[in-house]
C-alpha cells in the first residue's frame, strides 16, 4: 500500500453495510438513509437514521438496496457518501483512498455505474469491484484462483446467492440468485401470528425476536439443543377492544412456518449442484460454505446436511465473511483478474 494512502473495503448489503478499513471494521449500520419529508435534506444514515425513524415525525426511513438491487439511485449515492465520510477521518493531509466493492455477480453495470459515481463524489480515486461469491471464498481463507471448486450459499437478508466458484470464475449455470431470505421468514412468523393466535399483523420487530429466540430449520432438533416454549404478548385485535395477549410458541410450529422458505433455498441448491456433475466429488469431499445472517438459523446446516449428504458449514464469522474477502482482494488487484475496476 503507497504512503498516505487509505484502503476501504465495503460490503453493500441489502439490511447492513460493512466497511473495512486498512484490514479492520470501521463501520457495521444498517443500509438506511432518513430524509426530511419538507425539505428533502438528509437527516441521517444508518444507526442514527434508524433512531431517527422511530422519533421524528418529519422523517421518512429509505432502505436504497432491495432485493440485492439498488431500488434508489439518489439515496444509495447520499448514504454511501455518508458512509465514506464517517470512516474515512478528519486532518490536515487528506490521503489518497481506493476501494473494492463486494456486489452480486448479478448486478449490472448501470448499478456499478451508481456506485462508482458515488464514491467518486466522496473522494475515492480508485474503485474496484469484486463478485460476491469470490469475496467470500477469499474471507474463508481459500484461493479463489485455484482449479479446486469451492460452494457458497449466502443466504442474506432479502436474497440468497448459490455459487460454484472455480479458477476465480462463477459460471452462469452455476450461479442462482433467488429473492428469498432473512427478512421473508420474519414476515411468515409475523404472519403466523395474526392467522392463528389474532396478533397484529405487523409486529415484525416481535417476529424477528421470535426468529432468533427460538427459529429453528429443523422440527426435531436434538436433545442437548432442545428448546423451551418462548412466551409473547403483543394486541389481540379479534375483540370489540384490543387487549395484550399472552401465547407460548415452540420451536417446532416456528420451523413449519419457515420450511416454504427452506424449500426455495434447497432447490435452488440442488439446480446448482445438478449443473456441476463434475464437481460433485470435490464438493461431497470439501462441504458447502454457508454465510450470511440467515446462516445463524439454528438447525440450517444439519438440514442441508442431511438433504444432500453432503456437509455444509457456517463461517466462523458469516456476517463479515464478504467484507473480510473485499479487503484481501484489494492486496491483489494486479493479481485478480476477477476485480472489475
Amino acid at each position: 500500500m503507497a504512503f498516505f494512502t487509505q484502503e476501504l473495503a465495503i460490503d453493500l448489503g441489502t439490511a447492513n453495510t460493512v466497511i473495512f478499513k486498512d484490514g479492520e471494521v470501521v463501520l457495521d449500520e444498517p443500509s438506511i438513509i432518513s430524509v426530511n419529508n419538507e425539505t428533502g435534506k438528509v437527516v441521517d444514515v444508518g444507526r442514527e437514521a434508524l433512531s431517527e425513524h422511530y422519533f421524528g415525525f418529519m422523517h421518512r426511513m429509505i432502505s436504497p438496496i432491495r432485493y440485492g438491487a439498488i431500488a434508489d439511485p439518489e439515496s444509495a449515492c447520499r448514504m454511501l457518501r455518508r458512509f465514506v465520510r464517517k470512516v474515512r477521518g478528519r486532518g490536515i493531509i487528506r490521503p489518497h483512498l481506493r476501494a473494492c466493492v463486494a456486489v452480486p455477480r448479478c448486478f449490472d453495470e448501470k448499478a456499478k455505474r451508481t456506485i462508482h459515481d458515488a464514491l467518486g463524489f466522496a473522494g475515492i480515486g480508485e474503485v474496484h469491484f469484486i463478485p460476491r461469491p469470490v469475496s467470500e471464498i477469499l474471507g474463508l481463507g481459500f484461493d479463489p484462483m485455484s482449479s479446486h471448486p469451492h460452494m457458497t450459499v449466502d443466504i442474506g437478508h432479502e436474497t440468497t446467492e448459490i455459487a460454484i466458484t472455480c479458477s476465480g470464475r462463477t459460471n452462469e449455470s452455476h450461479y442462482a440468485f433467488i429473492s428469498t431470505g432473512g427478512a421473508e421468514m420474519t414476515s411468515n412468523i409475523s404472519f403466523h401470528m395474526a392467522t392463528c393466535y389474532g396478533f397484529h399483523s405487523n409486529m415484525m420487530a416481535t417476529a424477528d425476536m421470535i426468529k432468533r429466540k427460538i427459529g429453528s430449520a429443523l422440527e426435531d432438533l436434538p436433545e442437548d439443543e432442545d428448546l423451551e416454549p418462548f412466551e409473547v404478548a403483543g394486541p389481540y385485535l379479534n375483540s370489540d377492544q384490543p387487549k395484550i395477549k399472552k401465547v407460548e410458541l415452540t420451536y417446532h410450529e416456528i420451523a413449519t412456518c419457515l420450511e416454504p422458505i427452506l424449500l426455495k433455498i434447497e432447490h435452488a441448491i440442488e439446480n446448482v449442484l445438478n449443473a456441476a456433475p463434475e464437481y460433485h466429488q470435490s464438493i461431497e469431499n470439501d462441504g458447502v460454505w454457508m454465510t450470511g445472517g440467515g446462516s445463524l438459523l439454528r438447525g440450517i446446516s444439519e438440514r442441508f446436511s442431511r438433504k444432500f449428504n453432503i456437509p455444509f458449514h457456517v463461517a466462523d464469522d458469516p456476517l463479515k465473511a464478504v467484507a473480510r474477502g473485499t479487503c484481501l482482494a484489494l492486496d491483489g488487484t494486479d493479481r485478480y483478474p476477477f476485480l472489475m475496476r
